[in-house]
């Protein structure tokens, strides 16, 4: 059953009424009256609705029930990413949010392109391509995507976290030997160039803990799926 996300605004007791931008995945879709469709209010709540009405720019659903999404992680994992080339930004943002991430930090490192650094228009494809990976994998909630900000920046918001991770090839410390079983876990993943030693010094000053992701050495984009699919799989396999 297809999943779409709504502001709880669209919401009316056992009425809801799809329109705007959120309508075009409808005809998108080819609903008709009497599919039914799973709509999201971004809040864990999820609504069984079925088509009463398609009207030229709207649709009207009749909500049959409502349940709390079971699809999210108990596990809160945000992912502090080293901006990278936009394609491949792109699909990291894509599967981390399949996997489960609640939230993707861009960060900028001292080995980063500087070209890659995201406009408010990227940032805004970016946050699209977010729910729209929710809604495909049945999140019950769209993972939040942050303005990039620099190294520093993002270690002083992972202090929040009740742990975190770098990954640092140079590491003799595998991240199957770490406590994986915590509430709130950060990651750190570097660009193609890897974190600079500055940035692993500064990291370890301030309790994060270098790891080493095995033997290979991985594209950033790899790396930061193996982890992740490392964090959820202690609670969801």
């Amino acid at each position: 059953m297809h999943k779409l996300f709504l502001d709880d605004k669209f919401i009316s007791g056992n009425k809801i009424e799809i329109c705007d931008e959120t309508f075009r995945h409808v005809k998108v879709l080819r609903l008709n009256i009497g599919d039914e469709i799973i709509i999201g209010d971004k809040n864990l709540n999820d609504y069984y609705c079925t088509v009463k009405e398609i009207l030229k720019n709207s649709a009207i659903l009749f909500v049959n029930e409502i349940r709390k999404s079971q699809n999210e992680s108990p596990k809160k994992i945000v992912l502090f990413q080293a901006l990278t080339k936009s394609d491949k930004f792109e699909f990291v943002i894509q599967k981390s949010v399949e996997l489960g991430v609640n939230k993707i930090i861009p960060i900028v490192c001292d080995y980063c392109d500087k070209k890659n650094s995201p406009t408010i228009n990227k940032l805004m494809r970016w946050r699209k391509i977010s729910k729209s990976a929710a809604e495909q994998s049945g999140r019950g909630i769209i993972p939040e995507i942050l303005e990039a900000i620099d190294f520093k920046n993002a270690v002083t918001i992972s202090k929040n976290l009740q742990t975190n991770f770098i990954a640092h090839e140079k590491s003799n410390f595998s991240i199957k030997n770490c406590q994986l079983n915590k509430d709130s876990i950060g990651i750190f993943i570097g660009p193609e160039g890897g974190f600079s030693e500055s940035e692993i010094n500064f990291a370890l000053n301030n309790n994060i803990t270098p790891v080493s992701l095995g033997k290979r050495i991985l594209r950033t984009e790899t790396a930061a799926l193996f982890v992740l699919s490392l964090l959820v799989s202690e609670n969801e396999l």
